[in-house]
């Protein structure tokens, strides 16, 4: 099973915040960066993946900058056979939409092979939740967002559980490749 994680950096949210109100921003610099809290569920659910079918490949993908590599090197010790950082500085200020376009392009250009891309429901620094749905969309993919459980089968479909409102589930079968989102509940990282 080949499976592409995209992954994102992100202010560490259990430390202290402070806001710039010029710009309405977090302001970064003096914070530390971790890996994105959905994107860590992603990665696990990479690995667990590529456990229960018996082997493949876990690729992480990230576009920011050069202190996104202690991020892949987490998704490295969780599991992932390959990183992958994408560090330019016409990416610097990037939205969602402006960075799904560049991993988008940047899986297709690199030629990544995937039965699937897996990429966590939202951020905590934008809470956008476009960048999965961007990607799908440039590689015209099948999409599943809000996910909370994964069955894949013979690397051609998979039933995934999507999150629905009030509690409740929505069963669905997609074709594979496919882009999903995951939502917490789908998993504990490992550490």
């Amino acid at each position: 099973m080949q499976i592409v994680v995209c992954v994102k950096h992100v202010p560490d949210t259990e430390g202290p915040i402070t806001v710039d109100t010029a710009t309405n921003s977090i302001r970064k610099g003096w914070l530390p960066e971790v890996l994105n809290p959905c994107d860590r569920l992603a990665v696990e659910e990479a690995a667990l993946i590529k456990e229960r079918c018996g082997g493949g490949q876990v690729t992480a993908i990230c576009m920011g900058l050069p202190s996104a590599k202690e991020v892949l090197r987490t998704c490295l010790a969780m599991g992932a056979d390959r990183a992958i950082l994408l560090c330019d500085p016409a990416f610097d200020n990037s939205d969602s939409y402006a960075t799904g376009v560049v991993l988008a392009k940047a899986i297709a250009v690199l030629k990544l092979p995937y039965h699937v891309i897996l990429c966590g429901a939202r951020a905590v620094d934008t809470n956008a939740g476009l960048t999965g749905p961007t990607i799908a969309e440039i590689l015209r993919l099948p999409l599943v967002t809000e996910v909370v459980k994964i069955e894949v089968y013979d690397h051609d479909k998979a039933t995934v559980h999507k999150k629905l409102e009030a509690g409740n589930r929505a069963v669905i079968e997609t074709p594979l490749p496919a882009l999903l989102t995951v939502e917490s509940g789908i998993n504990t990282p490992r550490y």
